[in-house]
């Protein structure tokens, strides 16, 4: 399954490790979050934390079959 380290955040790339602070804070405030993108597609994109098997990464909220950072990517 594809990993998107980087997503598009209100018109700017930014790593996920940068924009996890931003997005536990608006969870704690009771807000969502929003203005994040894939950075090939530009669907709505989501943190995923890191597991024993894994990375943090974006994922797409709904899966996008025409895009190849999307887990539903049909070529």
């Amino acid at each position: 399954m594809p990993r998107a380290p980087i997503c598009d955040y209100l018109g700017k790339a930014i790593r996920i490790e940068n924009l996890l602070p931003i997005w536990k804070d608006a969870r704690r405030n009771g807000t969502t979050l929003k203005g994040c993108g894939c950075i090939e597609c530009n669907e709505p994109v989501g943190p995923v934390n890191a597991s024993g098997h894994s990375p943090e990464y974006f994922r797409h909220l709904t899966g996008n079959p025409q895009c190849p950072l999307s887990s539903a990517y049909r070529e």
